[in-house]
């Protein structure tokens, strides 16, 4: 759970590891505190803003820690990545998937014809919204 004190709990389940990645998909205070987690030179991955506000974080966290900020969307990733790599990728994954360690939750579905209440939906819910053919 974020919050304020989030870097004192993860220094007590680690006890004190050093933690060099941090991933938030979040945005607002989220990177700020998973910054505080994270130790010299540590990276952190930004890959959404589900919280719809801007990015928040120290400025002390670039000058003292030496800390980066970097960001990440998956197209990038297929856009540079071999076939083989692609493959590998989901050869990892589909077991993960298939045996529920892994998942997306799914707000609604919604027919071809509900366009406008699916995109709706999508702007109010941390879920997926699918679309499903009419049988």
């Amino acid at each position: 759970m974020d919050g304020p004190d989030l870097a004192k709990r993860v220094a007590a389940e680690t006890e004190n590891a050093p933690i060099t990645l941090a991933l938030d998909g979040v945005s607002d205070t989220s990177p700020m505190n998973l910054m505080n987690c994270l130790s010299e030179s540590g990276v952190l991955v930004s890959y959404g803003g589900t919280s719809r506000k801007p990015m928040v974080v120290q400025p002390g966290s670039f000058i003292f820690k030496k800390q980066t900020i970097r960001g990440f969307w998956l197209l990038h990733w297929y856009q540079s990545a071999k076939p083989n790599e692609i493959m590998m990728m989901f050869d990892h994954l589909a077991p993960l998937i298939a045996a529920g360690t892994i998942s997306a939750p799914v707000a609604a579905t919604y027919g071809f014809d509900q366009v406008r209440e699916a995109i709706t939906k999508a702007a109010q819910s941390g879920g997926k919204v699918l679309f499903t053919p009419k049988t």
